[in-house]
């Protein structure tokens, strides 16, 4: 295996752990409520809360880090409007997705057709990250020839402000948006010493975020009750949980029963994503879900085992798709992508291959 296919594979892989836990984290969320509060609902409330610092910051930096070529590029290269344009455009088709699957009796976040239009601009559901992804691309390529210390340090100034950004209620992600633009930037402006800590290059880099994380978890955890404190280091500890994240499967790559389907799974991140909270949604109005849940220890192996069912039931439906007309769900209109100068599909997920196979 060469060196690029390797870093590849580590990006991939990580993308794929990641989308599982989003997934997981969804999944606990909603399908668990109707035991809430028992040892079980506590057991997986508790492990899915252990990986937010690390879903979405590690999602966001490798996406930044896919998409650096070109959005350091800046508009010169149209590949950055193609996947920003890619982006929102995925954001409003699966919003609009969501809204019917509201009149269908999901439960999605979109209430009704009014909501739909508002959330065009400001997201209200799970689909904040794809938004989230348009606005820092066209972002940091307008604003590529400004030194990168100046904006990561303002990127993450905004990521601080945002937690008193008016209007939180746990819905209105724009705040999410807005708070994990930095790690997106982390991504974009520090590929090569991802590269080198993927590599294992940077092993004292590495034992600093490992010892930096932990001292955080101390510090947030004395200080639960004071919101300043969590607004200002969740920054610091998501950032060297991202580190460790990114190092860690890095290291499991090695071993190719776990690299292979991760990488599987990783490159098919985007239908995993967009499509898993209707389908988790169909499965609890669909099933006898509340008794099923009070099968003796099935508690305690459904979220990891729907994780997986969802995820791949998600991947099959979209291979399905992606061979009928209906791939427009997936992929910009043929006329559009002409119109951006490229034949080939710009994804959410999409990444410079070019770009990561050289040095």
């Amino acid at each position: 295996m060469t060196q690029g296919a390797t870093r590849l594979a580590w990006v991939d892989a990580a993308r794929g752990f990641c989308v599982l836990a989003v997934v997981l984290s969804h999944f606990v969320g909603w399908g668990m409520e109707p035991i809430n509060g028992t040892t079980a609902q506590v057991l997986w409330e508790k492990a899915s809360g252990q990986l937010t610092p690390i879903r979405m910051p590690t999602l966001f930096v490798l996406s930044g880090f896919l998409l650096s070529t070109r959005v350091r590029a800046g508009f010169a290269d149209r590949r950055t409007l193609a996947s920003a344009a890619s982006s929102y455009y995925l954001y409003v088709v699966w919003l609009a997705l969501f809204a019917l699957g509201t009149v269908a009796g999901l439960s999605t976040g979109v209430a009704g057709w009014n909501d739909f239009v508002a959330q065009l601009v400001l997201p209200r559901t799970i689909l904040w990250f794809v938004l989230g992804l348009a606005l820092w691309t066209l972002i940091l390529g307008a604003m590529h020839k400004v030194h990168p210390a100046v904006m990561l340090v303002a990127l993450a100034v905004l990521s601080v402000a945002s937690f008193w950004l008016p209007g939180q209620n746990g819905l209105d992600h724009y705040a999410r948006v807005a708070q994990y633009g930095f790690f997106f930037g982390v991504g974009v402006y520090g590929k090569p010493l991802l590269r080198r800590l993927a590599a294992g290059r940077l092993w004292l880099v590495t034992g600093g975020a490992v010892v930096v994380y932990l001292g955080i978890r101390v510090v947030m955890s004395a200080a639960s009750d004071v919101y300043a404190v969590e607004a200002v280091f969740s920054i610091v500890r998501d950032s060297a949980a991202a580190l460790i994240t990114i190092v860690v499967i890095a290291v499991l790559c090695r071993a190719r029963w776990l690299r292979v389907p991760l990488v599987w799974i990783g490159r098919r991140t985007l239908p995993v994503y967009v499509m898993h909270p209707l389908i988790i949604s169909l499965v609890l109005k669909e099933s006898d879900w509340d008794n099923l849940l009070l099968v003796p220890g099935a508690a305690y192996v459904a979220p990891i085992l729907l994780t997986l069912v969802i995820s791949l039931a998600a991947i099959a439906l979209h291979w399905v798709l992606m061979r009928t007309p209906l791939r427009a769900l997936f992929e910009l209109p043929p006329a559009v992508k002409r119109w951006f100068g490229t034949s080939a599909a710009e994804r959410v997920v999409h990444d410079d291959r070019g770009a990561n196979h050289q040095r």
